[in-house]
């Protein structure tokens, strides 16, 4: 998943693959500390079992709870911030083999920087994270015309707690995504049909409306190869940005037929976070495996 050159290195690379599994759970406080390799999609189960779940995911679960924080990994929502703003303990073993415990009380300068460290101070063991009482969520999709969706854009946003869309070239319509906490001692509604669901490349994005365990409604599949970059910036640039790099699209870059991926992020206070000090909204553009993408990120 991660398309920067991070850890390419002619030396050694450590694999976190063997730290696996939650450690222990604190109910009075709504935290869970787990083993860093562990990956999001072996996270839900585990912490659900203890009454408790993630506050905000990102749209893919394959990625280590380590990696995931070390890197700002995010999902939506203009009050949630990214995953390490949910963290809120760290265990650290530095280059020396200093292994360092630290929160927001202890060693609080090394946790803040720690919380998105890109894996500069060492390697992440353990993650202690402040979790909500187990939840489920609602799913509706649909799709909405470019004019339409920008008008009705910051009225979606405020009204949903998970709120995203992706905008698709050569249709030229946006599919939209909002997720809504519902109780978790409610039944799941009977999944009905949508009288026309999209055909197509649009059926990709938008489907019958669901209701499941929240870390079961974040992900989605993803079985396509693609390169991606995702550029983060002032939630008040947002729609213009968007806009630009929609007209991009269609004057230079006609053939590129993946979508634009829209994101929200609440203002968060750690050093390297792409969210910190400001709220933040997050524009992703794709490109096949296979295809050149390297002019049309540097012109986007």
């Amino acid at each position: 998943h991660s398309f920067v050159p991070l850890c390419a290195t002619d030396d050694l690379l450590i694999s976190l693959d063997g730290l696996q599994g939650l450690i222990a759970v604190d109910q009075g406080s709504h935290t869970a500390t787990l083993w860093a390799g562990t990956k999001l999609h072996a996270v839900g189960e585990p912490l659900w079992e203890h009454g408790l779940a993630m506050a905000n995911m990102g749209d893919i679960d394959r990625q280590s709870l380590g990696g995931a924080i070390g890197t700002g990994t995010h999902g939506t929502g203009p009050t949630l911030g990214n995953i390490s703003t949910q963290v809120v303990g760290l265990r650290l073993l530095t280059a020396t083999g200093e292994l360092i415990t630290c929160s927001t009380t202890e060693e609080p300068a090394i946790f803040t920087a720690a919380q998105v460290s890109l894996g500069a101070l060492g390697i992440v063991t353990q993650v202690t994270l402040r979790c909500l009482p187990a939840y489920e969520l609602h799913e509706r999709t649909w799709v909405a015309d470019f004019a339409g969706c920008m008008a009705a854009l910051d009225d979606h946003i405020a009204a949903t707690r998970h709120f995203e869309f992706f905008w698709v070239p050569g249709e030229d319509v946006c599919a939209m995504k909002a997720l809504h906490p519902v109780e978790t001692h409610t039944s799941p509604p009977p999944s009905t049909p949508l009288l026309h669901l999209p055909e197509g490349r649009l059926a990709r994005y938008v489907r019958a409306p669901q209701t499941d365990r929240s870390y079961r409604i974040f992900p989605s599949e993803r079985n396509l190869k693609f390169n991606e970059t995702e550029f983060a910036l002032p939630a008040a640039n947002g729609p213009d940005c968007l806009r630009e790099v929609r007209q991009l699209m269609q004057t230079r870059y006609r053939d590129v037929a993946w979508p634009i991926e829209y994101r929200t992020l609440a203002a968060d206070d750690i050093p390297l976070s792409p969210a910190h000090g400001r709220k933040t909204v997050t524009i992703s553009v794709h490109q096949a495996a296979d295809l050149p993408y390297q002019p049309f990120f540097a012109d986007v």
